[in-house]
């Protein structure tokens, strides 16, 4: 079986070492590093090592947008007629208004 390769975060608030293949693997507090799929796998899934997946944050930006796109992405969403700028980009990204 393939396993994908993960970024790997410990957030346990303690030193976190686990063995995969013969190999040792540490991650030190707060560490966040790239893993091979098999070990990250094992990290994750088999053993109690506390660490997480990291996953980035991947929200658009919409401060550049222009204005006649920003209507078209929120229509449907809640918008009204006369909201601001600001108020908009709140309704694409948190679901409601400021």
């Amino acid at each position: 079986m393939k396993y994908e390769p993960k970024i790997l975060i410990n957030q346990t608030g303690k030193r976190v070492e686990f063995m995969c293949g013969g190999e040792t693997y540490v991650f030190e507090v707060g560490e966040k590093r790239p893993i091979d799929g098999l070990p990250a796998h094992h990290a994750l899934n088999t053993v109690n090592t506390g660490l997480e997946e990291y996953i980035e944050d991947k929200r658009p930006d919409y401060s550049e947008t222009k204005w006649v796109d920003l209507i078209k992405l929120v229509k449907g969403k809640g918008y009204k007629v006369g909201m601001k700028r600001d108020e908009v980009i709140a309704l694409l990204e948190n679901g409601h208004s400021v």
